[in-house]
């Protein structure tokens, strides 16, 4: 369903933007 793959989608970039974070410092 596009619906689940839109919130996938917003949760693996949250997931990613947390993840640059960590390896940045």
């Amino acid at each position: 369903d596009e619906d689940d793959v839109k919130a996938m989608a917003r949760l693996f970039s949250d997931m990613g933007d947390s993840y640059v974070d960590m390896i940045a410092t």
